[in-house]
């Protein structure tokens, strides 16, 4: 199968996963596709080709579309207007994709190839590299390893990442079954808003039912889930989110939260590595003449504290400091006294 074809198709199959109430008329969907095919740098498409994607959906992929009466945007000037979507939760992605993964790779990377000046797009471009060595035939005897990265094979959450992404993108509600540390299993609902890594961790950030926002580890979701209507707008623009997390490390959020500054002091080799990697984007630059000094104080200004933050504190152990605030230095007193009499 070709490649535009198979992109055509992917991007359908995505389109035909929304519920009904988002779902989109063929013209709308004709519209979306190729503006995605603009973005490839392919030929636009008519609705003759729609047509027969269709057709190749419902026939190589046995996939049940059906046509859904539904109340037409009000900009339209019509009543009603029919839309296209699955009949029964389903996706041919797997199916389409499985045995070209090395080719899809390749074409990511061609593409990464255009783009230059930005560092996350370099470590993508190492990533994609480092897959497609993983896929090619033949296996990986008599091969050099040239990358290696940290990863979790087993990680329960990975394969919920696309799901909350599409729904993300799709401004559409999950329902699911939850299972949080120390408690029982919980059936939620939430409108996501983001999805954040943090220490070889997803989480999603959203609104749950109860109308707070929360973030929830996507290798605690128990059950596969499903998209429902009822989506609560988030009210945080782009800038919004980065100062939101420039006041935290990790992904622990309390809207109700003051924010403090932080005095802590580092002893020994701990503060070579302060320097070059800081404990959070609120943390005041610290020069070479800074390292000079044992010990070496550090400040954390307009900050949360957190779970995540005092575990980077603790990460250091003896040779860490908290000069204030004094509940803080208190409380890691107390934690690292525990630890002591745990370990005698």
């Amino acid at each position: 199968m070709e490649l535009q074809i198979q992109t055509r198709l992917l991007e359908l199959d995505k389109m035909l996963r929304l519920a009904p109430e988002k779902a989109y008329s063929f013209g709308e969907i004709l519209r979306r596709l190729n503006e995605v095919l603009e973005d490839h740098g392919e030929a636009q498409i008519g609705d003759s080709t729609l047509k027969n994607d269709f057709k190749l959906l419902k026939e190589k992929f046995g996939a049940k579309v059906g046509s859904f009466k539904m109340p037409a945007p009000s900009h339209s000037g019509k009543q009603y207007h029919y839309v296209r979507c699955y009949e029964e939760e389903t996706s041919i992605e797997d199916d389409l994709v499985q045995g070209n993964k090395t080719k899809y790779l390749k074409v990511a990377l061609r593409q990464l190839n255009y783009i230059s000046g930005n560092p996350l797009i370099d470590e993508l471009r190492v990533v994609l590299y480092q897959q497609i060595e993983e896929h090619q035939e033949g296996g990986h005897e008599g091969r050099e390893l040239y990358v290696h990265l940290d990863s979790n094979e087993s990680y329960e959450g990975q394969k919920y990442i696309q799901v909350f992404l599409n729904a993300i993108q799709d401004k559409v509600a999950l329902q699911f079954e939850y299972h949080p540390f120390g408690a029982d299993v919980m059936y939620t609902k939430v409108s996501p808003y983001l999805l954040k890594q943090y220490n070889q961790r997803w989480y999603c950030i959203g609104t749950t039912q109860d109308g707070y926002m929360r973030n929830m580890a996507l290798d605690r979701v128990v059950s596969e889930p499903k998209r429902t209507a009822g989506f609560q707008k988030s009210k945080l623009d782009r800038e919004d989110w980065n100062d939101r997390f420039q006041e935290i490390v990790g992904v622990s959020y309390n809207e109700r939260a003051d924010l403090e500054n932080i005095h802590l002091r580092f002893y020994g080799k701990s503060r070579y590595y302060v320097k070059t990697k800081p404990l959070s984007l609120c943390q005041r630059p610290l020069t070479d003449e800074d390292l000079l000094k044992d010990p070496m104080d550090v400040f954390l200004e307009g900050i949360q504290i957190n779970f995540e933050l005092k575990q980077q504190i603790m990460f250091y152990r003896h040779e860490v400091e908290v000069v204030s605030p004094a509940y803080l230095r208190e409380e890691v007193h107390t934690i690292f006294q525990e630890a002591a009499n745990r370990n005698k």
